[in-house]
């Protein structure tokens, strides 16, 4: 008996149902989704199956042929789209062409055979474009690996498109966007821009048969009109997530038995990043952490974002290190978080990739993550981050102090908190004028993928669980205190009592400042 396997989206666990079914459904479905695809075709998007617990993706079995479910397909489309995906596969950087795939698998890669197989491979190029084949690549239980790609098993070149069309097919026209987050966790040669392509070849969802084109490009630094440290953004979350770990879990996983919860800081610029383990999210287990963060950076960052505390809580932790040590503080009103997030997406991903030695020794976090991340070429800023930050332009320091006397000169009263007898400087970014940075280019639109809601930590101010919702981001900075809890109030009282001698705390609102420009040269210069 003929069977095929049907993938759970929740549970990845594989089930095995009769080859008879699956083509009865399959026929069923095609035939039951033909009107709704009809008023999709002119935005050649195709029909979007429920991504609920209950949906099942069908692949095709083995020996499956496509042309045993496309036959109400236009024909000379499914030809032509099978010579676009090839013409794609030869000319897309990284992609394994028919040739090759097929020298590797059968292990009878030599640089003589390369050099016919390949165009684009010459005489000088040979030695490494073939040692850098040999060690990604590799053959296991007669299927070709992707050390790149998590070790995936690399489909055939010559049957992709007929791969992507049939799931296509039997799961009721799914769109791209389903077949990639199908495709793309058991084969690593599937792209996105291969599964639009190939979806734009379907007739039934692209009657108008208009030829969908994708132009090729590099990935351009969205901050590329900062300077290095010239915004950041400071976050605390727990590494590890209970939910997806151990469901029975209670508390989150503790590195070497005492951190729950890390600090992380990320430069917009270079993307480089800083890790500091955290025993609990209380004001004053936060407050030596952060300020050691801050002491360590080559200059004081012009503007601190955060998408994970509160921003009340945020102004209070800098209110105590500002007046403490007599140095200036900006906080930034960025209200984009996509980029935020997802940089907290990219280290939890490598957290729990090493979660074994990261959870035994803290010293392993920082070279399975923060050395891999800040030593290692990024795409998304086209260079490595640890040489981004000490950027090789003269003067660096001095015009970084001078576009923060700027900045500060451009800000209105209400939005500077001068420490007079303490010292120290605490201004706020004007939210009308997020462009100050720019050196008076436009604001560039976050871009960033979005990613799910992380677990927010709950006010620094006292110690209650991460599960407990925090105030949005965008919450007024002077929110009234009925928000806060008795114990929260008490415990910001003293702590504030203890760090303050005979000063009195300035308003943010109200107050306006005499001179900015003296103020502003009146504390210590980082």
């Amino acid at each position: 008996m003929n069977t095929t396997h049907i993938v759970d989206k929740t549970s990845k666990v594989e089930k095995v149902r009769d080859s008879d079914e699956l083509t009865s459904t399959a026929n069923q479905d095609t035939s039951g989704k033909h009107l709704r695809n009809e008023k999709n075709s002119q935005n050649f998007r195709s029909s979007t199956p429920n991504l609920d617990r209950d949906f099942e993706c069908v692949f095709p079995p083995k020996g499956f042929r496509l042309e045993s479910v496309s036959g109400e397909l236009d024909q000379n489309m499914v030809m032509e789209g099978r010579l676009q995906l090839e013409k794609e596969l030869n000319t897309v950087k990284g992609q394994l062409t028919q040739p090759i795939y097929e020298l590797l698998h059968s292990d009878s890669l030599t640089k003589e055979n390369l050099i016919r197989a390949s165009d684009k491979v010459t005489y000088s190029t040979v030695e490494n474009k073939f040692v850098l084949l040999k060690r990604r690549y590799y053959v296991q239980d007669n299927l070709l690996h992707d050390v790149k790609r998590k070790d995936l098993v690399v489909y055939e070149p010559n049957g992709l498109f007929d791969l992507i069309m049939s799931v296509h097919l039997l799961n009721s026209h799914a769109s791209s966007m389903v077949l990639y987050s199908q495709l793309s966790v058991s084969f690593a040669n599937v792209t996105q821009t291969f599964c639009k392509l190939v979806v734009s070849f379907c007739s039934k969802c692209n009657e108008s048969g208009n030829k969908v084109t994708y132009k090729k490009f590099k990935h351009e630094n969205i901050h590329a009109n900062l300077v290095p440290l010239g915004r950041c953004h400071i976050e605390i979350f727990a590494p590890f997530d209970t939910e997806t770990e151990e469901p029975s879990r209670t508390h989150p996983v503790k590195i070497e038995g005492k951190y729950p919860y890390v600090l992380y800081c990320r430069d917009y610029y270079s993307r480089y990043v800083w890790l500091e383990p955290l025993k609990n999210v209380s004001l004053s287990a936060l407050l030596p952490v952060m300020t050691k963060l801050l002491f360590s950076m080559v200059r004081m960052p012009i503007f601190i974002d955060t998408c994970t505390l509160d921003r009340q809580d945020m102004f209070d932790v800098c209110e105590n290190i500002a007046r403490l040590y007599k140095i200036k503080i900006g906080l930034g009103m960025n209200s984009s978080t996509n980029f935020q997030k997802g940089g907290i997406k990219r280290i939890k991903s490598l957290f729990l990739q090493n979660r074994d030695a990261c959870v035994k020794d803290w010293n392993m976090c920082l070279k399975l993550i923060v050395s891999r991340v800040n030593q290692n070429y990024s795409d998304r800023v086209r260079g490595v981050p640890s040489d981004l930050i000490c950027s090789g332009e003269s003067d660096l320091h001095k015009k970084s102090r001078t576009l923060q006397r700027k900045v500060i000169s451009r800000l209105m009263g209400h939005h500077v908190v001068q420490f007079e007898e303490a010292g120290g400087m605490i201004y706020l970014e004007d939210e009308n004028s997020s462009n100050l940075l720019f050196h008076g280019e436009e604001a560039v639109e976050d871009s960033e993928e979005e990613s799910e809601v992380f677990d927010n930590p709950s006010s620094v101010r006292d110690e209650t669980p991460l599960s407990e919702p925090i105030s949005p981001l965008i919450e007024n900075t002077n929110r009234s205190s009925k928000n806060h809890s008795s114990t929260i109030q008490e415990e910001l009282s003293d702590s504030r009592q203890a760090n303050r001698v005979t000063d009195q705390r300035s308003p943010i609102v109200g107050q306006t400042m005499q001179n900015q420009l003296n103020n502003a040269d009146m504390s210590m210069e980082l």
